[in-house]
């Protein structure tokens, strides 16, 4: 997160890499003033490779093998943005994101690995699993392997590769399944060549050993032509049966990296001795993506873990323009290979050696790699000061204290930057709209709906931040069953040079925009400030349908319906003190980023809505009971959780508004229960409550499920006074 410092150079880091997670780690506990840092990665979680073969065996856990990056970014103090890079222009110095604005960068990083996909029409299908990305791979085995514990398919596996990736993933599945009680298995090796050559002659011999005392088959000097959903055919052996292929044949660069104008080694990036990428002074690689032109090294991940503390030490010296440092690499590493059940083999210099204590040996050594990303230090305390590091400063070179009321607005040199690339085509009805200093709109029948609303920063990426806000302030039009018009937007910034200060508005304002035109409304004005922190808001207009549906509007006999599940306020609390896992977090901000426009006019039948934010489930219910004058009923089961609420909530995490909240259970019945906890936990863009009559609901929630919501029956309307009984 952004802190009171003045940010002057933003350093964007493309890919999750461990590289890059070592990187993190240690900015976390010495960072530069006056820099910010962004990670961007696909996944909220990087799975450390060295620990693959142990979590498949089932001598890990899930949790055990990964590397949470939202937490470590929160540690860090660094943005996180859950996204994937198109290209890097390094004239511009911009970085292409999917489906999002473009991030400036002073300077970049990359450290994406490496893809193992086969190439052809006839080698992809839902047959075909390529362990990288690492994090999917887990996914799918995890579920194949369920399959196959359960009968539901036969264990037929082929694993295309003869490295020793292929070897250790092969004798890790047949272990796992054997464990699993699976009595019979048939898994075999595909190798286009005669396999192990980079080792020592003795070790091969012993691996080989090991692939026999498991029954694996291991066919040479073969190439794949063609996957289907059932068998392997090659140019060599009849066909071979296969429910489950994975692909762990060598390293391919990832495509991206050829649309732009950097220097490429059969697709990787050549970097020199500073791990700079050939030819620019600002762009880094490191890790399996990067080739050493000055030295070249076969693929391994130690590689990657040495070069992280001097990729550290260079980009402060590149942003300080200082002198960099040299890396330089060992010819020789120690090889510590997984032979299935908790034994091992090693290949240094000295020979090799095997047994349970390599075994023992090779898991202290990944355990204590892992341990740097559960158990972090503390943060050196710096003096915080609203003045730029003068070794960064904005390319004004002035140091100027921040002033208040409208001298603390955006300069109008950024603002119209941005607003430039905002359409100003309008629909009927909005006759003036950004440029003026109002809006004008052309108000028609006697009624409008109008509703505002603001959020703090909750989460560091500033594109899901902005969506989420735009969609949780929607949600006060969707739950009257209304047409959102015209929107003004209200956002404070922190201090930062000019440049920052666009790029930060660009994405909040095209990301938000994004969200208000797809529903057919347009930001016609707002606006600016500069602040503490990040803050954004809307106040919106609405049409609103001929009879709106109030909270006022609840009959006895009712069925209530909530589409979307609740628990994001304890997600959140829970990710700012570095309590929860990346991939809960992960999920609650997709659920929070969903529209609702659809499901508002699905459920336009109902007798009576609202949509629940800040009071949580039971305050929002209770106004339904309130202005209805009936009373609830809640069954705690059949309301739907987001993954990792209830974990939470059982060792204590609660919203700061919680408290404030929990005031409602004077008029409640309930047993008090980690899960009964959540119904007074505020939500951010929460779903929608509805009051159903009961002859509308089966369709009702056959059109909820169509466009994706939970569709959840959790309670009824009933007689009496405002009151929820929890059953």
């Amino acid at each position: 997160m952004i802190n009171s410092v003045s940010i002057s150079r933003e350093v964007v880091l493309i890919g999750g890499g461990h590289a890059h997670a070592l990187f993190l780690r240690k900015w976390g506990m010495n960072p530069l003033p006056g820099v910010q840092i962004s990670l961007i990665s696909p996944m909220a979680e990087t799975t450390y490779t060295g620990m693959l073969p142990g979590f498949l065996a089932g001598h890990y856990s899930r949790e055990e093998i990964s590397i949470d990056l939202i937490k470590l970014c929160r540690f860090a103090g660094a943005r996180f943005i859950m996204a994937s890079v198109n290209n890097i222009f390094s004239i511009e110095n911009m970085v292409s994101i999917k489906d999002r604005a473009s991030l400036r960068y002073d300077v970049a990083s990359i450290d994406i690995g490496v893809t193992s996909k086969l190439l052809g029409p006839r080698l992809s299908n839902s047959n075909t699993h390529s362990i990288k990305p690492l994090g999917d791979f887990v996914d799918r085995w995890v579920k194949v392997k369920a399959k196959i514990v359960n009968y539901e398919i036969s264990p037929e596996i082929v694993v295309i590769g003869g490295g020793i990736g292929a070897v250790e993933i092969a004798m890790a599945m047949a272990f796992s399944l054997k464990n699993s009680a699976v009595r019979e298995y048939n898994i075999t090796i595909i190798d286009k060549s005669n396999g192990l050559n980079d080792i020592r002659p003795q070790t091969r011999k012993a691996i080989l050993l090991a692939l026999d005392s498991f029954s694996i088959k291991t066919l040479h000097h073969s190439e794949v032509l063609e996957i289907t959903e059932t068998e392997v055919q090659t140019k060599t052996y009849p066909a071979i049966a296969s429910n489950f292929t994975v692909v762990a044949a060598g390293a391919s660069p990832y495509e991206w990296l050829k649309q732009g104008d950097l220097v490429l080694n059969n697709g990787f990036v050549e970097v020199d001795c500073n791990l700079r990428a050939v030819g620019f002074s600002n762009i880094f690689a490191v890790g399996d993506c990067a080739h050493l032109a000055f030295s070249p090294r076969p693929k391994a991940g130690v590689f990657a873990v040495r070069q992280a503390p001097i990729l550290f030490k260079n980009i402060c010296a590149e942003l300080l323009k200082r002198l960099l440092k040299n890396f330089s690499p060992q010819k020789n590493y120690l090889k510590l290979i997984s032979l299935g059940e908790k034994n091992a083999i090693s290949d240094y210099w000295g020979g090799s050696f095997s047994g349970p204590k390599i075994w023992k040996i090779k898991d202290k050594i990944d355990k204590a790699f892992m341990n740097k990303f559960s158990d972090f230090p503390a943060m050196t305390t710096n003096t915080i000061i609203r003045k730029i590091d003068p070794a960064i400063a904005d390319e004004s070179g002035k140091e100027q204290l921040l002033c208040g009321g409208c001298g603390a607005k955006v300069g109008s040199e950024s603002l119209n930057a941005v607003l430039k690339d905002i359409s100003k085509t309008y629909q009927k009805g909005i006759l003036a709209g950004i440029g003026d200093d109002a809006a004008v709109i052309e108000v028609k029948s006697s009624t409008q709906i109008i509703t505002t609303d603001h959020l703090r920063e909750f989460t560091s990426d500033l594109w899901i931040f902005s969506t989420i806000t735009a969609v949780h302030s929607l949600g006060d039009i969707w739950a009257m069953g209304g047409q959102p018009h015209a929107v003004m937007a209200h956002i404070i910034i922190p201090e930062a040079s000019k440049w920052v200060q666009e790029s930060w508005l660009n994405q909040i304002m095209l990301a938000s925009n994004e969200v208000f035109e797809s529903v057919g409304s347009h930001i016609v004005g707002g606006h600016t400030s500069i602040g503490a922190e990040f803050s954004i808001g809307f106040s919106i207009t609405g049409n609103p349908p001929k009879n709106p549906t109030l909270i006022s509007g609840a009959k006895p006999g009712d069925v209530l319906v909530l589409t979307k599940p609740i628990g994001s306020g304890t997600i959140l609390a829970g990710e700012m003190q570095l309590k929860v896992k990346g991939r809960f977090v992960e999920s609650a901000l997709k659920w929070m980023a969903k529209p609702q426009g659809e499901a508002s006019k699905i459920l336009s039948v109902a007798n009576a809505m609202t949509d629940v934010t800040g009071f949580g489930l039971a305050g929002h219910l209770i106004r339904i009971c309130e202005s209805s004058k009936v009373s609830a009923r809640l069954r705690l089961s059949s309301i739907p959780f987001l993954d990792g609420a209830e974990e939470l909530a059982g060792v204590g995490i609660r919203s700061s508004l919680f408290d404030d909240n929990y005031k409602v259970r004077n008029r409640m019945s309930f047993v008090p229960t980690d899960k009964a906890s959540l119904l007074f936990d505020p939500q951010t863009s929460g779903g929608l409550l509805a009051a159903i009559p009961q002859k509308k609901l089966s369709l009702v929630l056959k059109n909820l499920k169509k466009k994706g919501y939970c569709a959840s029956v959790i309670g009824n309307i009933d007689e009496g006074e405002a009151f929820i009984n929890v059953v």
